[in-house]
């Protein structure tokens, strides 16, 4: 029924991003981005969960396995050059797998709403008038994450507390 591709993607020397793409024998145009927090995994129930409902619908997965909890380098830069590092390592994964086919729906939680918020306001894979977003977000009003869930001109479900 399914494909399970797990794979790695090197940026450069500090990052290595491991992610499993969960296909669907039939092609698809249907996928959704998962994007975990720091210290949550693909694996905990939220994304396992997450990940049976769209199997059961014919939508592709896409896990992006980053782990940022161990990268000392990552660790010493400032917020805003972690930011631009999740988003990067998030963008080379999207180009080398999905080859710049457009696909429709992104799910993230805590931490990976920053490379997430980056994609609304860049619009390097994501659709705006097809793709829409769901936020588990920790941000709080001001902030760079909520400023783009506020203002963003995609269809956005954000859950924050």
């Amino acid at each position: 029924m399914y494909n399970f591709i797990e794979k790695e993607v090197v940026r450069k020397n500090q990052s290595l991003i491991n992610y499993t793409w969960i296909r669907g024998k039939q092609e698809n145009k249907n996928i959704c981005v998962m994007l975990p927090g720091l210290g949550y995994s693909t694996q905990r129930p939220l994304f396992h969960y997450s990940t049976s409902v769209c199997m059961n619908n014919n939508v592709d997965v896409l896990h992006v396995n980053y782990n940022y909890a161990n990268n000392a380098e990552f660790k010493n830069l400032s917020n805003q050059e972690q930011d631009k590092w999740m988003y990067e390592d998030v963008l080379s994964v999207i180009k080398t797998v999905l080859n710049n086919v457009i696909y429709g729906k992104v799910l993230s939680k805590s931490i990976g709403t920053t490379p997430m918020a980056c994609e609304w306001n860049e619009k390097e894979f994501i659709n705006q008038h097809k793709t829409y977003g769901i936020w588990l977000t920790p941000a709080k009003r001001g902030d760079s994450i909520s400023i783009t869930i506020e203002v963003g001109d995609t269809v956005i479900i954000c859950y924050r507390k």
